[in-house]
This record gives structure tokens, C-alpha cells and sequence, in this order.
């Protein structure tokens, strides 16, 4: 990155920046120090100055936390077959490309016939739009927000076909992330 400043009065300060329409990181996690900080002249001949110091790191003024969260399960009896609804909404538009993986927890069942559906601006329930991997205990979300740039609303994922933990031990919980895709 390269900052340029149009008049220097001095050779003490503090120096900031901000940068728009930066995209959010699939994580809040603030990221490393800058490191290496050079001043040069206009031509980038000369060092006038370089900073080597721990630097604050970077973090976006909107996390990507989600707003307004719950979660409904049908029936609670243990072991029983029962749908769950997780509804959030993001504090961060998602983007035209953006997608969303939910992790859920080890004490609950999805198999060969559980079935998830979305509801953002149009209810997506094709196994295209909602991808269940056992395997790794994800569900891959995408392509529900095409035509729907900057969606801020409530999102709706629908997970059938569930099968309760057997027994109240506690546990995990439901992880959501959300990305912008490239």
C-alpha cells in the first residue's frame, strides 16, 4: 500500500489512514502488525524516515457479528426426528457472491435424509443452494443472495430431518459464518 501526503511539516506525528470497500474477512480476528514502514521522497529516492515498531493491527469498523439470532426445534424429546430453524441477520450487507456455512454440533444427527432450505429474498430449497456434508458436519450455502446486492434482512435456514442428541449432556452449538465469495 502506498500512502502519499502532500505536505509534511514536520518530522514527528502520528500517520492514519482509512481504506473503503474493504471486504470482511471470513474471521473478526484483528490481523497482524505492519511491519517495515518506509517514508520516502516523491520519487522514492531518498529514506527520509522508517518505522520498525509494533504497529496496531487492522480491524474493520463492522465485525461481521450477526444481529438478532434464535434458534427453533420442533419437537425436544431425545432422539426424536424434528426440524431445527436457526434466523439471524447479518450486521454486514452480504454481497451479490456471498455464501454461508453452518457447523453444527456433534451431539445432534444429519444423515442421507435430512434436507435444509433458505429463506433470504426467495426460498431456496434445492440441494444446489444447500449443501449437507455429513462428513465434516458443515451445510454450504450459496448463490442466495444473486440480484440481492447489500441484503441486510432476516435469513431462514430450515434444517429437516434432524435427530435430537440422545441424552441433555451439554456440548457444541451451531456455528454460522458468512463469506464473500470470489
Amino acid at each position: 500500500m502506498i500512502v502519499n501526503f502532500e505536505k509534511v511539516s514536520g518530522n514527528t506525528g502520528t500517520f492514519s489512514w482509512t481504506v473503503d470497500n474493504m471486504k470482511n474477512p471470513p474471521s473478526t480476528i484483528p490481523s497482524g502488525s505492519f511491519s517495515g514502514i518506509v517514508v520516502t521522497d516523491s520519487n522514492r529516492l531518498y529514506h527520509i524516515a522508517k518505522y520498525d515498531k509494533q504497529t496496531s493491527g487492522v480491524t474493520n469498523k463492522l465485525p461481521a457479528n450477526i444481529l438478532l439470532h434464535d434458534i427453533r426445534q420442533d419437537l425436544k424429546e431425545p432422539e426424536a426426528r424434528t426440524q431445527y430453524r436457526l434466523l439471524f441477520t447479518p450486521t454486514n450487507e452480504m454481497p451479490n457472491d456471498g455464501s454461508i456455512q453452518v457447523t453444527w454440533p456433534t451431539q445432534i444427527t444429519l444423515d442421507s435424509t435430512s434436507s435444509c432450505s433458505v429463506m433470504t429474498f426467495n426460498n431456496f430449497n434445492s440441494g444446489t443452494y444447500c449443501v449437507i456434508n455429513t462428513a465434516s458436519n458443515t451445510i454450504l450455502i450459496e448463490g442466495v443472495f444473486r440480484g440481492q446486492e447489500g441484503f441486510r434482512k432476516e435469513i431462514t435456514i430450515t434444517i429437516s430431518n434432524v435427530v435430537n442428541p440422545d441424552t441433555n449432556k451439554p456440548g457444541g452449538g451451531f456455528t454460522i459464518q458468512t463469506y464473500a465469495d470470489d
